[in-house]
């Protein structure tokens, strides 16, 4: 699906930063929480509901949750998704993990994102068949910096081998590094050769490094050896730190 730079309203990585201004409009977080549910109701365009909708969402109160839930299921595409990207920051929003969960299976891309932003912050329960799926389904879309949140799936042989799996039909480099640092943090000693394996040959600098990483917590002398003598300066460096 192709972006949409219409939608990018919403500030990237909003649900983590609070944004002082959004689109050159001041988020009035100093209005109550009435004051702002009025000017919510009576917006005449996406930029004063985007201001509104983002200030009550650093309300703690359920009267600001409870104003924002109605536009999830808006007729309006753009104030659904606006209210979707801010209102899992609420501490009531824990209600919506089956909103949560359906949104990672749908094929808009949009929504995606916005509910991975929200899965990374380790809130939500959402079952690992879901994030599975959700990424193979979207890994060509999903940005690399949302790989990161894999670390929450189970340490199960399952997700080792969708792991894997994701790694090698991957044609996106930055998302095989990131799957290669993912995978590398949860080796075990009876994990480690198969992933060492996997990234030993690699053509990518960063992911050769994993292997060293590996090679190294693991003491596998014949890994160390090879390495030793890579054309990347870093691995290099790295593996004579550890001898």
């Amino acid at each position: 699906m192709k972006q949409d730079k219409s939608l990018n309203i919403i500030v990237q990585g909003e649900f983590k930063m609070k944004p002082e201004m959004i689109n050159g409009i001041i988020v009035p977080y100093n209005l109550s929480t009435k004051q702002l549910i009025d000017r919510l109701h009576a917006a005449a365009d996406m930029s004063c509901f985007s201001v509104c909708c983002t200030a009550l969402s650093y309300k703690d109160d359920e009267e600001a949750y409870e104003a924002l839930l109605p536009y999830l299921s808006d007729n309006d595409y753009h104030k659904r998704l606006y209210v979707f990207g801010v209102i899992f920051r609420m501490p009531y929003a824990i209600k919506l993990n089956d909103k949560l969960q359906e949104a990672l299976l749908t094929d808009d891309i949009h929504f995606i994102i916005r509910a991975l932003e929200a899965y990374s912050s380790g809130k939500f329960c959402i079952h690992d068949e879901i994030i599975r799926a959700c990424f193979l389904n979207n890994h060509e879309q999903i940005d690399a910096c949302y790989y990161a949140c894999l670390q929450q799936l189970s340490p199960t042989q399952e997700n080792l081998e969708f792991f894997k799996l994701l790694f090698n039909i991957s044609n996106n480099i930055s998302h095989r590094i990131a799957l290669a640092e993912v995978i590398t943090e949860r080796a075990t000693q009876k994990t480690f050769y198969e992933l060492l394996d996997l990234f030993l040959d690699d053509s990518a600098e960063k992911i050769r490094y994993q292997a060293a990483k590996l090679a190294i917590r693991f003491c596998d002398t014949d890994a160390l050896k090879k390495l030793s003598n890579d054309t990347d300066g870093h691995i290099r460096k790295l593996i004579n730190k550890s001898l």
